[in-house]
């Protein structure tokens, strides 16, 4: 049976270690993926980021020239001369002061690749065109615009005229190897330049070299992913490498730029070379809208994904041989215990209560072994406690019987004087011996208050075990002088001196049940131990567990073989005296319950010393209902 469920539990942990493995590596794949597509989202966005902060610096370049003071100087200068007509020596002047401005703009700005100043009056004629040759400023020889670009932005400008800046439209084309491939290398902007009458007197156009922010985007961007740049309809204006971008795949970039209307979005596009991810942003620049593409191989996304998938799955194919090679290895040790514990309870079974199990076994088998051994235990432990309590109960019918036999013989006493005398009474009264009579009835009263002492003693100890109430602080000092009021004129007939210690403390107990206990204690004093005088002590020691009280005298003492005898039912060592034997019996009773005890220390001749002690913290045996 133990090797079947060791056999059914190998079976459920490798189930459970498979599919537990096949989900996290699943869904950890999942988490690569969906990480792959925010890093490509992200670097679209980083992309689409320095975009529009370039497309805003161009835009804010010219718009600054256009309304700087020069370029009006020059504008007022070219319709207007002294004589109300044009001064040719002034604009001249302040043409090559434009100029200079010009160049020093484009020597410091790396960025700017020509700066172009074109009249509409002339029909779009240059004025000024100052571009970046062999990498400084130059002034070029000003021309129209003849070319197609600077044509159709020029009359964008005149068409619309706005004090903010154009940027070019789409017609960006150069031609590499033979081949048409779309290029956006120069990116234009162009701005109006208005008269006092309010109307389109300069065209102001300024043009961004574009390589060196896509040579930057380019060393940003992860190897396997390609950088596009396309317009609203769909046109492609740049992508990284002419050689790496297979037709497919720039034909599925611009159907998706076409189509995606203005929004983006993220999907898989599927070319010869494989499926591929790709991410679409897009950035409004002024009167322009582009959007950045990026995309990436399939195996780049999932790679790292496959890569962790079998990596785990050869973890976790490793670590189950490893698993059963251990769990056979030590099957056996582990079996072992669990056959002793079945060994132990069978014998437990037949009556066996001294079996050994194996409690230092490790983990949960010698849980299970301390529990059965815990078990054992406390079946031992109340068979001892059965056998005590039999024990206890056989004693305390020894008990019985010697009180019943005890207390017969005590009560037959004064019943046997009672019919004796009543016959010697009805003879005296037929003798008419009336002094007799009286004689024998006071014999009669005596031996009566002799029973009712008895009985009242015999009362008194059925209840002095068990009705003990809830425990208050006493005060020792207080109870003791109390007694000494009651008793002084008793130990002063008997020539006793009491002396009590001292700084007696408070005790916890029955105020009632302890002054009885002393009351006993101290009526047994005077009684046995000073007849002829003497001193008697009473004090009390205190320790953290207890406080023990001490009843001293200076009498004769009592017999070392009395001193167990004496706390007995109905045991007197002094016959002599008078008394029922109970009173000892009452304050054991009462110590007991207080979870104190009672004892003598006495040797003849030396005196007697009684400890009654009581427990700090007191909790009674019973309480009075």
């Amino acid at each position: 049976m133990v090797h079947r469920i060791a056999l059914l539990h190998a079976v459920l942990i490798v189930g459970t270690v498979l599919l537990v493995g096949w989900w996290i590596t699943h869904r950890f794949s999942e988490a690569l993926v969906q990480e792959k597509w925010e890093q490509l989202s992200l670097a679209s966005r980083n992309v689409t980021q320095q975009l529009n902060i370039e497309t805003e610096r161009l835009c804010g370049t010219v718009e600054m020239l256009a309304r700087s003071s020069e370029v009006h100087a020059l504008l007022k200068a070219s319709r207007t001369g002294d004589d109300g007509a044009p001064s040719h020596d002034d604009s001249s002047q302040l043409l090559s002061r434009l100029e200079q401005t010009f160049r020093a703009l484009v020597d410091l700005s790396p960025s700017l690749n020509a700066v172009r100043l074109l009249d509409v009056n002339t029909g779009g004629m240059e004025l000024i065109h100052v571009e970046r040759r062999n990498g400084w400023a130059s002034v070029a020889k000003v021309s129209d615009t003849s070319d197609e670009l600077h044509r159709d932005l020029y009359q964008q400008v005149l068409a619309k005229p706005s004090s903010q800046a154009y940027l070019s439209n789409c017609h960006l084309e150069r031609v590499h190897d033979d081949s048409s491939i779309p290029l956006m290398d120069v990116l234009h902007a162009a701005a109006p330049v208005y008269d006092e009458t309010g109307n389109v007197a300069f065209v102001l156009s300024v043009s961004m070299d574009c390589q060196a922010l896509y040579k930057r985007i380019d060393a940003s961007t992860p190897v396997e992913q390609t950088l596009y740049l396309a317009d609203q309809t769909g046109r492609l204006l740049l992508h990284q490498s002419d050689a790496n971008s297979p037709a497919a795949e720039i034909t599925a970039v611009t159907r998706h730029a076409a189509g995606a209307g203005g929004v983006s979005l993220r999907r898989w596009i599927s070319t010869p070379q494989g499926d591929r991810a790709l991410a679409l942003r897009w950035i409004d620049a002024r009167n322009r809208r582009y959007g950045v593409v990026l995309t990436a191989s399939y195996d780049s996304i999932v790679q790292a994904a496959d890569t962790t998938r079998q990596q785990a799955m050869i973890f976790i194919g490793v670590a189950l041989a490893v698993s059963l090679l251990i769990a056979h290895f030590y099957g056996s040790r582990l079996m072992k215990p669990f056959r002793e514990i079945a060994v132990a309870v069978e014998s437990f079974g037949r009556g066996d209560l001294q079996v050994k199990l194996p409690t230092n076994a490790p983990h949960e088998v010698g849980v299970l072994a301390r529990a059965f051994d815990d078990m054992i235990t406390q079946v031992r432990q109340r068979n001892q406690a059965l056998r005590q309590a039999n024990q206890t109960l056989a004693q305390k019918n020894r008990e019985l019987e010697q009180f019943v036999y005890t207390a017969s013989h005590d009560l037959k006493s004064p019943l046997l004087a009672f019919d004796g005398y009543l016959r010697y009474i009805e003879n005296d009264l037929i003798a008419g011996c009336h002094e007799q009579v009286h004689e024998h009835v006071d014999v009669l009263k005596q031996a009566s208050q002799r029973m009712r002492r008895t009985l009242d003693d015999l009362l008194e100890l059925s209840r002095a075990g068990r009705a003990i109430k809830i425990p208050t602080s006493v005060d020792l000092g207080q109870t003791i002088e109390h007694l000494r009021q009651i008793y002084q004129s008793r130990l002063d007939e008997c020539g006793v001196t009491l002396r009590v210690r001292p700084g007696l403390p408070t005790v916890m107990a029955d105020q009632t049940r302890l002054a009885q206990m002393l009351d006993n204690l101290l009526v047994n004093a005077i009684k046995y131990g000073c007849r002829d005088g003497g001193v008697i002590e009473i004090g009390c020691d205190v320790d953290e567990a207890e406080c023990r009280i001490y009843v001293r005298d200076d009498g004769p003492g009592i017999d070392a073989r009395h001193h167990e005898q004496i706390f007995e039912l109905f045991r007197r060592v002094d016959n002599g005296c008078d008394g029922t034997g109970l009173g000892l019996a009452i304050v054991r009773s009462i110590a007991i319950a207080h979870g104190g005890r009672v004892w003598v220390e006495s040797e003849l001749g030396l005196g007697a010393t009684f400890y009654l002690t009581l427990p700090r913290q007191m909790r009674p045996m019973a309480q009075a209902a």
